[in-house]
């Protein structure tokens, strides 16, 4: 099996696992009377792990984007200056950290993307089975 392969797997399977994880922490720790009370904190549990992951994953996208270059080289730029002999290093024009900025983006985020999508479909079977009982 090549690297790449593995590494995806290994993403794959310990978002799911702590997605997992975080769901019997959910749901263990609430009152279940009924089928309907199962089905509603199984939706529950499904969605907020599922949600956390696809707004990480888009938030990705959105950096890749360059929609936090502005944010992130004014930050840069006032840590430099707080920091002693921090401004005797010449500060980079906002033009050139873009360009370096564009050269390296941020890989292998997709994960985030699926495994969350995953969550939120589940949790939506779980909400459909509780309005049936409900």
């Amino acid at each position: 099996m090549r690297k790449e392969t593995k590494i995806s797997i290994l993403k794959y399977g310990i978002s799911s696992l702590l997605s997992l994880i975080a769901v019997w922490i959910y749901v263990t720790n609430r009152d279940m009377k009924s089928l309907a009370d199962t089905y509603r904190l199984l939706s529950d549990g499904f969605f907020i792990p599922g949600v956390m992951l696809l707004c990480m994953g888009i938030l990705c996208v959105l950096s890749n984007m360059g929609s936090f270059d502005g944010i992130s080289w004014g930050l840069k730029f006032a840590l430099k200056t707080l920091i002693p002999f921090g401004r005797l290093k010449k500060q980079e024009k906002y033009g050139d950290y873009v360009a370096k900025r564009r050269e390296n983006p941020i890989k292998g985020y997709q994960f985030m993307l699926h495994v969350g999508a995953v969550n939120v479909l589940i949790a939506l079977v779980f909400m459909i089975l509780f309005n049936r009982v409900y």
